[in-house]
């Protein structure tokens, strides 16, 4: 039964019109968005919600996944388990084409607006190690893991590369980041994280409501995802920041902005 499940995971992941995508939760139960659960849980899921999950292991996963190159997609802070579904239906649609495997991370961002300290609390304690695990695993076999985050969710990711003795990625996208505006400048919080991507893009726009409102009240600071680098001149070098206030017109708004995921696919284009 075992090699059977083996088998129809690989024949799923590299069909042509292929709606099936491993999903990596660090979720209790997998789906239940206020707490980590006790081990990191893998399946196979139905981006068209047609079938049923299918649990797999992390030795399929590996198999299926060597020598290929990935994406990781994770969400922000506030998303349930549809939504964020959602939310890789719509990148999968658009960057298939430009990756091997893409695959998506839920974690437990919670689902209430007054979650908020106990899901950045999670960022910051357990959820990095277990993140760097699973990053670590996919690099040592992939060709290339490149990672998609949003908001609280680039926080996590950049807690994740803060904590890596190795460069793990080769770019990085990071939409709305919810850090401080001076989090990646010169020995700032993540600045070690920018040395552990070879590439890292800030998308961030002017007329992000999270980014404006929310984000001073409830850190006492200006988001990256607000105007980018407070001082873009103490940037690594690999760090770009783009302006995406023309085409992004709130926090989310980065979903259905066409000039945001054509700037990825140039990125992507053969050259790289």
């Amino acid at each position: 039964m075992r090699y059977l499940l083996i088998f129809l995971f690989t024949c799923n992941l590299y069909a042509s019109n292929n709606s099936w995508i491993p999903v990596i939760s660090d979720r209790e139960n997998f789906q239940f968005s206020d707490a980590i659960s006790e081990h990191t849980q893998i399946k196979l899921v139905d981006l068209n919600r047609v079938g049923p999950t299918q649990r797999i292991t992390v030795r399929d996963l590996l198999s299926s996944v060597r020598g290929k190159n990935l994406l990781l997609i994770t969400h922000g802070f506030n998303m349930t388990y549809t939504y964020s579904l959602d939310q890789f239906t719509i990148y999968h649609k658009h960057f298939h084409k430009k990756y091997d495997q893409i695959i998506g991370y839920l974690w437990p961002g919670g689902n209430q607006w007054w979650e908020y300290r106990h899901a950045r609390r999670r960022t910051l304690d357990e959820l990095p190690y277990r993140l760097l695990a699973t990053i670590s695993q996919l690099k040592a076999v992939s060709k290339n893991v490149d990672i998609l985050a949003h908001s609280m969710g680039c926080r996590l990711t950049l807690e994740m590369l803060n904590l890596s003795a190795i460069p793990l990625v080769r770019n990085l996208f990071l939409t709305a980041p919810a850090v401080s505006s001076t989090a990646l400048q010169l020995d700032q919080t993540y600045h070690e994280a920018t040395h552990n991507s070879k590439h890292v893009y800030v998308f961030h726009s002017k007329n992000d409501e999270v980014a404006s409102y929310a984000f001073p009240i409830v850190e006492g600071d200006r988001s990256l995802g607000l105007e980018g680098a407070k001082h873009p001149d103490l940037l690594p070098f690999n760090v770009t920041m783009i302006d995406c206030s023309h085409c992004v017109d709130s926090h989310s708004g980065y979903d259905n902005a066409l000039f945001f995921k054509s700037y990825v696919k140039k990125i992507l284009s053969p050259k790289s």
